[in-house]
Formats: structure tokens, sequence, C-alpha cells
């Protein structure tokens, strides 16, 4: 039920979706809805509350494994990582980004108001701060670090919606084999070639 009323509120969003919707994608009856949750409310809260912990959770194992990764090491290992579990858990990315894109969904009662803050900080501020605080020393000394900054994530956030694209096509037990992974491990090595100093710069 939980996967199901995920998906239905990610489309449609909490006005637009009923818990007849809900049951009905889910196999269940109505009643079983109310059974456990009382109310759409009640169980809408209930998922803006696990799609935090979830995001929570995996932060904090991401912050643990990419201490003393460099730069574009460290981007390109969150990118693979956020593919990877987005592939996983496609209906908590997308109720995510339901969330953040359509503000009167955040809105619903004080409750949600209220996880919806703790999320917005833990998307802004955590992860985003890991993604972009990697060691720069390896940097060229030609081209300001901001810029570099700013290049590397274009192409590798351009590059990893193309990737996503192409290994949604694939069957899951594939996916660890994709060809599409070793296409974003050439274009890894491509940038460390652009904006990383050379064993002669050194």
């Amino acid at each position: 039920m939980r996967n199901a009323a995920l998906d239905l509120f990610s489309r449609f969003g909490y006005d637009k979706t009923s818990t007849e919707q809900i049951a009905r994608a889910a196999g269940i009856s109505k009643g079983m809805v109310f059974h456990y949750f009382g109310s759409k409310q009640a169980l809408y809260e209930y998922l803006c509350a696990y799609t935090v912990d979830f995001f929570t959770d995996w932060a904090a194992i991401l912050r643990h494994e990419i201490e003393g990764m460099d730069y574009i090491q460290r981007y390109s290992w969150l990118s693979r990582q956020k593919m990877a579990a987005l592939l996983k858990n496609p209906e908590a990315f997308a109720f995510l980004t339901m969330l953040i894109t359509h503000p009167e969904n955040q809105a619903v009662t004080p409750k949600t108001q209220e996880i919806m803050h703790k999320l917005l900080s833990l998307q802004q501020g955590t992860l985003v701060s890991m993604a972009h605080s990697g060691n720069t020393d390896r940097f060229r000394a030609d081209l300001p670090i901001d810029t570099a900054k700013r290049y590397i994530t274009y192409i590798i956030e351009g590059h990893t919606n193309a990737v996503l694209a192409s290994l949604r096509q694939e069957p899951p037990d594939q996916l660890a084999h994709s060809p599409s992974w070793a296409q974003f491990d050439e274009l890894l090595d491509h940038l460390r070639a652009l904006f990383y100093k050379h064993e002669e710069d050194n």
C-alpha cells in the first residue's frame, strides 16, 4: 500500500488523490486503508515522514563513505549512489520530487509542514554540501574553482539523466553489469583530464 500511495500522490498530488484510488492500486479494500491510517491526511503524513527517514538514513551512509574522496570522485560516486537508490526505490524519489516542485503539497497539515522543513534542510544542506565539498587540490590552477565545479556539475548531472533513462530500459538483474556504467566511468576520466592538473604540472 505504501508504494501505491507514494506513486499516486506523486502523480496527482494530495487533493486529486483519493483513498479509493490508493486502495484499488494496492489491491485492498478502502476500509483497510482507514483501518491502518484512519484518514487520507494521516496516510499522507506517514508518507512524508517515511520519505524524510529514508533520505536521512541514506545521507548518513553516504557521508560516512565519501570521506577522503577528491571532488570529481566524490561527486561522481554520489551520482552513482543516487542512480542506484532511485532505481531501487523510485516511488520515494518521485514523491520527494513532487513535494519539492509543488509547494502546495507541502502545507497539507502543520505536521507535513514541519516534516518538509526537515526534508528541505537535508536536501539543500547535507546532500548539496556533501556533493560540493570534496578536495579541490587537484584542480587546474588556470581555472577558477567555482567555475570548474559548475562545469563538472552541469556535465555529470546531464549525463546522469541520460544514464538513468538507459538503465530504466534494462532488466533489473542486468543493471549491475550495464554498459552504461562503463560509459559513466569513461566520462569521469575525461573530466579528470579536462579539470585536473596533469602530472607534469605537479
